[in-house]
């Protein structure tokens, strides 16, 4: 066991992480990233913050959208329960805008799993929630036999714990593979304390022998008072992994289309620094569709279908009509716009964009001084297209930005605007929007439609949503089809 020196509090990361954090940077923003966004001029604490921010930011995309496969799973009463729950974890200087936090996640999900005191065991749930698992390499081949390549397993943990100290002794921890049909493999296991748990070791394994499929790895802490398994991460097995790779390195697929570009970014991520990256969809998809002929679920899209011209680099749901209706989806905070079209919110959106005949398309989020001008040029250049309407979907922060930059400079090109998933205590939409505009606002009893209006006359209409985020997304696009319906 090597157990490292640094405390969850300070700003220091796993030293693959360090290693790899110029990939890091580059590949969590999906947009060109400016020299400070970069890391560049500042100094190497400086920079491992910015690191650990970026990198707990595509931990919660991550665990959000595990937390939203498993509402799904749930029935009616349960998901409600869940939402509360979520809601209740909410910290309150949090609750205008930002989503919940990694903890009360979790601490939400344990509280439905486990709905009855467990006494001793709580305080393990804590620290085992806080654990992240950061393998290297974060992919491995399919075979037949053998023993696969080594994998190395970092154990950090995200947040300080209120775990007593005096039980460390008889802990011990395992690393478990678990099969897509529930079979579980022991990778390995060995004596730890909680301190260990607390500043990070490394573990050493080899990885199953399977065919291509994605396996789950899972922490096992196993003590006096009761067994507690950290959240799985999902770890693919690729058939002719090697061919792959080579072939994402060799000429001319180092250049590439743009979903080239993606995959390649997120192997490399994997290789270097197990780094689980935005970007949806499994790898076995997007080397299906970019090496082998398949479908991805969306297209990377640089250039006009009728112009050929070169337009704003966006993503494009594989399923959307040739329609003259477009939606965009701008994505919120360090969300990648792949995000909002693939899992349990791409999904919502591909049964609307099939229902209501409307192209569906996703747009990086404003993260270069909330500026606007790269989604003004996508709504113009998709009016030029020949889209006869062209409605802008606002997530979470990006919320803030647009009304106050539509008022100041008005977009005449853009039909209407969603602002999506915001708390109750939103600020009322600007006078002087000149565009109808919806506002979804979430944790809020109310009608479920009411209209606020017509200054300067353009509608104004709320939605409310008893729901919290993350769960809010997913009815996100009923409500603009019933509020375009009644248009």
């Amino acid at each position: 066991m090597n157990a490292a020196m640094n405390s969850p509090t300070e700003p220091m990361l796993p030293r693959t992480l360090r290693l790899a954090l110029p990939l890091l940077l580059a590949l969590c923003l999906p947009s060109a990233v400016s020299a400070s966004q970069d890391g560049a001029g500042l100094s190497e604490d400086q920079r491992a913050a910015q690191g650990t921010v970026y990198r707990r930011a595509a931990l919660r995309i991550e665990r959000e959208r595990k937390l939203l496969e498993y509402w799904g799973r749930l029935g009616e009463f349960e998901r409600r329960e869940l939402e509360r729950r979520v809601a209740a974890e909410r910290r309150p200087r949090r609750a205008r805008f930002e989503g919940i936090e990694l903890r009360g996640l979790a601490q939400a999900q344990r509280a439905l799993q486990y709905p009855a005191d467990d006494g001793p065991l709580e305080q393990w749930f804590d620290l085992v929630d806080s654990v992240d698992l950061l393998v290297v390499p974060g992919v491995f081949a399919a075979r037949e036999e053998g023993r696969g390549e080594a994998m190395t397993v970092t154990i950090d943990a995200l947040w300080d714990s209120a775990i007593d100290h005096r039980d460390d002794e008889g802990v011990e921890v395992a690393l478990l593979w678990i099969a897509p049909d529930g079979t579980e493999l022991t990778a390995r296991q060995e004596p730890a304390g909680v301190r260990a748990l607390e500043t990070g070791f490394e573990m050493y394994i080899r990885p199953p022998v399977s065919q291509a499929a994605t396996w789950s790895l899972v922490l096992e802490v196993r003590t006096r008072q009761g067994v507690v398994r950290s959240q799985g991460v999902d770890i693919e097995c690729v058939a002719d992994l090697a061919r792959v790779r080579e072939s994402l390195t060799a000429s001319p697929a180092a250049g590439g289309s743009g979903s080239l570009r993606l995959l390649r970014g997120r192997l490399e991520a994997l290789d270097t620094a197990g780094l689980r990256l935005a970007g949806g969809a499994n790898l076995a998809t997007w080397i299906a569709a970019e090496l082998g002929g398949g479908e991805a679920p969306a297209r990377f899209v640089a250039e006009g279908a009728t112009s050929g011209a070169a337009i704003t680099p966006h993503w494009e749901l594989s399923e959307s009509p040739e329609s003259e209706h477009v939606v965009v989806l701008l994505a919120r905070g360090m969300e990648h716009p792949l995000d909002l079209l693939t899992g349990p919110i791409g999904d919502a959106w591909r049964t609307f964009a099939v229902a209501e005949d409307w192209r569906v398309v996703a747009a990086p989020p404003l993260v270069v001084g909330r500026d606007v001008a790269p989604l003004y040029a996508l709504v113009r250049e998709l009016r030029r297209e020949g889209a006869t309407q062209v409605l802008v979907v606002a997530r979470g922060d990006a919320g803030r930005v647009l009304p106050g930059a539509l008022v100041v400079d008005p977009l005449p090109e853009l039909s209407g605007l969603v602002l999506a998933e915001t708390p109750g205590a939103f600020v009322p939409v600007k006078q002087g929007v000149a565009t109808p505009t919806l506002r979804i606002e979430t944790e809020i009893e109310a009608p479920a439609f009411e209209e606020l209006g017509e200054p300067d006359g353009q509608r104004r209409t709320r939605a409310a949503l008893t729901a919290p985020q993350p769960f809010a997304a997913l009815s996100t696009p009923e409500l603009v089809r019933r509020w375009l319906g009644a248009r």
